[in-house]
């Protein structure tokens, strides 16, 4: 089905994305980059995928690792954001990414990503992007039947989330309950990996819970001196989008390159994987 044919029913499969994009969410935002040479990643990755047939390992698994490794050093950027004067600190490294489902998006999740190994995170990666595609769209179709047989439903809910915005405002402890049950729902850091749609550069606004969000673009083979000879290297662009509010553009570049090196280096930095 065209998303033409159903622009009511497309509509409300984005309500979630239209409401995070309001104003009042939106920080001020800043992107910084780096740009990793795949030359050890992918020749690890093929020997793990050897030894490990029934645990295949892709390379976005690879930069989820990288990034909880990362993470453990900048844990500022697990933290939840309210916008305003209050941060609240995450218990866990739960790494989420989005899944296409075409028209619809789903989400994956591997949590406590930097207490497991590379196996263990391409098994998880993989049993949540299969759970994404199998529930999202029912649960969706379940959302958008309800909102058509009720058209006013939608607005008492938007109203009933304004109101629960300014609940959390006036009571803090409210605030700090609800703040936590949505870290357990949707993690508490966020990577995009455009890549594989062969997306050379994306921008755009940091939303708040976030301070920082990792987006990764299609990589490219470049010419690259080395020795005095000339060799054809495959390079990822790393991608920081953050709130100039919270952090600045040195703390989002240490952490960046400790990705990169995590990278880089994957038999060292990506901890032990099993034979």
């Amino acid at each position: 089905m065209r998303i033409v044919d159903d622009l009511v029913g497309f509509i409300n499969s984005r309500r979630a994305f239209v409401g995070a994009f309001d104003g009042r969410r939106v920080g001020p935002t800043v992107h910084a980059n780096v740009e990793v040479d795949l030359a050890a990643a992918l020749a690890f990755r093929k020997r793990f995928n050897q030894k490990n047939p029934d645990a295949r390992c892709t390379l976005n698994d690879m930069i989820v690792k990288a990034a909880g490794n990362a993470l453990v050093n900048h844990r500022l950027y697990t933290c939840t954001y309210n916008g305003r004067y209050t941060l609240y600190p995450a218990e866990a490294i739960d790494i989420r990414f989005p899944v296409d489902l075409g028209f619809l998006l789903g989400w994956g999740m591997v949590r406590n990503v930097e207490r497991k190994t590379l196996r263990q995170v391409a098994l998880e990666s993989e049993a949540s992007k299969q759970r994404a595609q199998r529930e999202t769209p029912v649960r969706m179709a379940r959302f958008d039947r309800v909102l058509k047989r009720h058209p006013a439903l939608g607005t008492v809910l938007d109203l009933a989330v304004e109101g629960f915005q300014l609940l959390n405002r006036l009571l803090p402890p409210l605030e700090r309950a609800w703040r936590a049950n949505q870290r357990k729902r949707r993690g508490s850091f966020l990577i995009t990996n455009v890549g594989p749609a062969g997306i050379t550069r994306m921008e755009g606004p940091i939303v708040h819970p976030d301070i920082l969000h990792l987006m990764i673009a299609a990589s490219r083979q470049v010419p690259v001196l080395c020795d005095g000879k000339v060799e054809v290297r495959t390079r990822m662009p790393l991608i920081a989008k953050f709130d100039h509010r919270i952090t600045d553009v040195g703390g989002a570049a240490r952490f960046l390159l400790e990705v990169k090196a995590n990278l880089e280096d994957p038999e060292h930095r990506l901890g032990p994987y099993d034979a």
